[in-house]
């Protein structure tokens, strides 16, 4: 179209109102026909109009179809639809016809939905949710007006009712309604079971209520309230809530009353002397009693055990003020396998005589290809079966199970072998001793087999000597002379010596004390207790057991443990000669501390080899030998190794529920050491001595240069007094300890301090003074 022709035609339509009945003058038939149609919307509500304008040219014929005939050249017309619908207009020149058809769309408003949340408790908010379309004014009665066509609500509604949706449309209105019930109940609690002899706390929250009876009970209650009940047998308890005096509803709760809870393990058998642990937990009690051992024992809890003959534990508790109940175990406990005095063949040992296999040394110098395993055969009058063949021995072993770290197992052939002393290397030897205040009993007897063990040894063998309570000391370096050994020896007992225990640090000096010529390397460490002081020597020597054993594993030292008593931590000693390749004794007489000494160097220089192929992977090995014990029955004997070095045996130190694990109050760390004791205590007194300080300040050094590290100071006392006195006496005394430290420059909340009184004592009878001693202790653990 030209712009004149465009031009023409917006003028029309201006004046289109004023001659919509006027025969245009522009009409020439010579001209073409030409036809421009529009309405203003497509899309209409029910009852409403559309309105429908038009100009043509050279039309002798104008309408709309089935709606208007004869209807001018230009104009205009409503019209009202009442459902979809195509128009169809129609212009005409003599034959010629042009058609535009025009569709529209006939809507109607709604509310598509209106939803409430159907149940709600007194004072909690509800969502009022809708969607609507084509209305122009949405409200909800008495709530709020002018509301978008489609959203939420929160309110808070404080009686039942129902809610109104209004949508206002152009030509209708629509409405939608909604409930919500307004429950007045909000709580009633009770615990599902309570034991035996206990009491349970009932609470209720009723909102607007007037007040709340129990059934059983006469009083009214208030619409808040706790109760508590001691119900003697399993009860259900009805709460009844009333409004303007009249009842409104009710809940029902029951409370079943069970017999306190009961589990305690103990081992079946062990070998004399050989330690485990008593595990019990108890639930409900009043009071748990280990029967002959512990009379007032926590709830769940331990006892490290070494009996010597078969016995019976009972665990006992009381509750419901006269009621007991008691579990009681057995345990067997199989003869220990006799020290070497002697060697005889085979063909010499008794018949019916016990006869023992052990493992006593592993050898991963060939793996992956190939582990080699040391081993002895003893009868039961402690004869070394030697000169054996492998026919001979294989009536002893009958299987041997390898196992990795991921319990993967299997049966293995093996090469056998005999080692005589003539074809093994010197040793260098490194005796550690423990001469803390626990050792006072049995030091002579400790000094006198060391004397024997000096005389007795191997002409090419060297011999360190090393002492450690708290301190260390090189009491001998290493020395092939025996004259020269004895004179730095000069046994004293404890003299300069009785202090703490740093058993890892002291067990390190003694690998420093070795040769680092090619010999064969063991060190052989005693001891009576457990690890407390080697912290304050950490700048130059090993202060965990981990750190210990890959010095040793680095130096291809063997660790013999030599445990006395039952104040170590066995299983900890036994992973540390593990870890080594070395062999664990745990003994309880003093005269098998010379028996251990006299069979060192006969089971270094005399044993029987088998090899295998292992299992290849990084990680714990595990090897268990099944051997017929000629005495009407099968045992084992077994080892474990590690074959890289990545491991850590430290966790044997940190048992579960210890009172220093469980009682720190610093959430999310762990303990990096064991208990370390600092300082000790006068009789009745809480004055920290000055010969303590240096110790102590050993650790604010190293909470000053590490801020994540934290502290727990822990307070002991000796075993007389009340529980009260001695709880509040041992707060005293790590209150002391905590002051002095935060006087150095320490942020008090990184140090907190826990009172224990008389509750985890290191001698639970206090026959000697130094026993006592020992328990009036302060304890520290760092946590990260």
């Amino acid at each position: 179209m030209k712009l004149k022709s465009k031009i023409y035609l917006i003028i029309v339509f201006l004046f289109i109102g004023s001659c919509a009945n006027t025969k245009t003058l522009l009409n020439n038939p010579d001209k073409e026909l030409t036809v421009e149609v529009k309405i203003d919307r497509d899309t209409v509500q029910l009852g409403d109009s559309i309105k429908l304008t038009w100009i043509t040219q050279n039309a002798t014929e104008v309408y709309v179809q089935g709606i208007k005939k004869d209807l001018e050249e230009l104009g205009y017309i409503y019209i009202t639809p009442q459902k979809d619908r195509n128009y169809i207009f129609v212009a005409k020149k003599g034959k010629e016809k042009k058609t535009k058809i025009l569709k529209t769309y006939v809507v109607q408003p709604q509310i598509r939905y209106f939803k409430v949340t159907d149940y709600n408790t007194y004072g909690k908010p509800i969502i009022l949710e809708w969607s609507t379309k084509y209305a122009t004014n949405i409200s909800i009665e008495g709530i709020k007006n002018n509301l978008p066509a489609k959203g939420q609500l929160e309110i808070i509604p404080d009686s039942t009712r129902e809610y109104k949706l209004i949508a206002i449309a152009k030509f209708d209105t629509l409405e939608a309604t909604a409930n919500n019930i307004v429950t007045l109940f909000k709580k009633f609690n009770t615990p599902n079971t309570i034991y035996e002899g206990k009491s349970a706390t009932i609470f209720w929250k009723i909102s607007k209520a007037d007040y709340v009876t129990i059934d059983g009970f006469d009083e009214k209650f208030k619409p808040t309230d706790t109760l508590i009940v001691s119900p003697l047998k399993t009860q259900k308890y009805k709460l009844t809530a009333y409004f303007n005096n009249e009842k409104s509803f009710e809940k029902e709760k029951e409370i079943k009353v069970i017999e306190p809870y009961m589990v305690f393990n103990c081992p079946q058998s062990l070998m004399a002397g050989e330690a485990a642990n008593l595990q019990w937990t108890v639930k409900g009690a009043d009071r748990v009693e280990l029967v002959g051992f512990i009379k007032n024992a926590n709830a769940s809890g331990y006892l490290a055990i070494q009996p010597l003959d078969d016995i019976e534990y009972t665990l006992k508790i009381y509750y419901n003020k006269t009621k007991t109940k008691n579990i009681t175990k057995s345990l067997k406990v199989i003869p220990s396998r006799a020290f070497i005095k002697n060697v005889t063949t085979k063909s010499s040992v008794k018949k019916g005589n016990r006869v023992d296999v052990e493992i006593v040394a592993v050898d991963r110098s060939k793996y992956p290809d190939w582990i080699t395993l040391h081993l002895i055969v003893v009868d039961e009058d402690g004869n070394y079966i030697a000169g054996m063949t492998k026919k001979e021995f294989d009536d002893y072993v009958k299987e041997i199970t390898i196992t990795d770290d991921k319990n993967k197992s299997r049966k293995t052939d093996f090469i056998f072998n005999e080692v005589t002393e003539e074809i093994t290397k010197p040793y260098d030897i490194s005796i550690v001793m423990d001469v803390s205040g626990s050792m006072s009993g049995t030091i002579s007897e400790l000094d006198e087999a060391v004397q024997i063990f000096i005389d007795n040894k191997y002409s090419k063998d060297k011999i360190s000597i090393v002492k450690f309570d708290d301190s260390l000391a090189t009491i001998s370096p290493l020395e092939l002379d025996k004259s020269k050994i004895y004179d730095n020896y000069k046994p004293v007992g404890l003299d300069d010596f009785g202090g703490g225990t740093a058993l890892y640090a002291g067990c390190d000096e003694g690998i420093y004390s070795l040769d680092s010529a090619n010999n064969n390397k063991i060190i052989i460490l005693f001891t009576d207790g457990n690890e407390n002081s080697s912290f304050s020597h950490r700048e130059k020597h090993a202060f965990t057991a981990t750190q210990v054993a890959l010095h040793a594993r680095k130096e291809k030292a063997k660790i013999i443990t030599v445990s006395y008593g039952r104040g170590t931590n066995q299983e900890l000693l036994d992973n540390l000669a593990y870890a080594t390749d070395g062999e664990s004794y745990n003994i309880n007489k003093p005269e098998q501390i010379t028996e251990v000494l006299n069979e060192l160097p006969r089971i270094t220089r005399n044993y029987y080899t088998i090899t295998y192929k292992p299992i290849v992977h990084e990680g714990d090995h595990n090897v268990k030998i099944k051997y017929n014990n000629k005495n009407g029955g099968f045992s084992t004997t077994r080892a474990k190794f590690f074959t890289n070095e990545n491991f850590s045996i430290d966790k044997y130190d940190y048992p579960k529920n210890v009172y220093w694990i469980d009682s720190s109050g610093f959430v999310g760390k762990s303990p990096i050491i064991m208990p370390q004791v600092i300082a000790f205590f006068d009789f009745n007194r809480s004055k920290l001595l000055d010969k303590y300080k240096k110790d102590i300040d050993n650790y604010i050094t190293y909470l000053k240069e590490d801020k994540n590290i934290v502290a727990t100071i822990y307070g002991h006392t000796d075993m007389i007094g009340s529980e009260d006195y001695c709880v509040k006496l041992s707060q005293k005394r790590a209150k002391t300890i905590k002051e002095y430290i935060v006087s150095e420059g320490i942020a008090p909340q990184r140090v907190q301090i826990v009172g224990l009184g008389m509750n985890f004592p290191l001698w639970a009878t206090e026959k000697h003074n130094w026993q006592a001693a020992e328990n009036r202790r302060i304890e520290i653990v760092l946590y990260k």
